[in-house]
């Protein structure tokens, strides 16, 4: 299967590591993403994993499988960007959520959440 990753922190590349080993093509992508580039590369998945920029409506829509996030925080708390600060910051509940990715910021349908308590 060939795999976007997007990213922005290098720690996420063990991840992408662990999707190598599992035999997949894995395409790392750090910049911001635009529908050419997408169309070009033409992925069977997209994962994302801190990635900074918001991934357009005509992405998601052009992908044939929904595309997932790895988010840092207990959804719906603490969207955005640095998650973790703020749960701890706003003492909201903390832990991490894999959901899809829609038009709209972190609200996408919930696949697994684990609530961490500190």
């Amino acid at each position: 299967m060939k795999i976007l990753f997007l990213y922005h922190n290098d720690l996420a590349l063990k991840l992408a590591d662990l999707l190598k080993s599992d035999g997949n093509e894995v395409v790392l992508w750090k910049k911001r993403l635009e529908l050419t580039q997408l169309q070009k590369m033409a992925p069977d998945k997209i994962i994302s994993y801190s990635y900074r920029y918001i991934i357009a409506k005509e992405m998601i829509d052009f992908m044939p499988t929904s595309i997932v996030n790895l988010h840092i925080s207990y959804l719906p708390w603490n969207r955005g960007a640095s998650p973790n600060f703020w749960s701890f910051i706003e003492d909201t509940p903390k832990g991490v959520t894999i959901h899809e990715i829609d038009e709209k910021l972190d609200r996408g349908k919930i696949l697994l959440q684990k609530k961490i308590e500190f």
